[in-house]
């Protein structure tokens, strides 16, 4: 989270007071992945995990949390997948 003086905000430097009422705004929705995972669809994780994972290898910027979360959805695919087939 960036820091500045007596203001923390979020990543966007969006202030998080801020972030939080439009989360709340929101109230309980499902993303499109989780809607996919739900309906059985494959997991777009090439766009949205892969793509983040590449560019920080080649900029020498480690993603170990993008990689284990990438690595957590492929495998609760892989359950679903195996336990709507079986």
């Amino acid at each position: 989270m960036l820091d500045f003086p007596g203001q923390p905000c979020a990543p966007s430097g969006m202030d998080i007071e801020k972030r939080f009422a439009i989360n709340a705004e929101l109230g309980a929705f499902r993303t499109s992945m989780l809607q996919d995972y739900e309906a059985g669809r494959a997991l777009e994780l090439g766009r949205l995990v892969d793509a983040v994972v590449e560019i920080g290898s080649r900029l020498g910027v480690p993603t170990p949390m993008t990689e284990a979360l990438g690595a957590l959805a492929r495998r609760a695919a892989a359950v679903r997948d195996r336990v709507t087939t079986v």
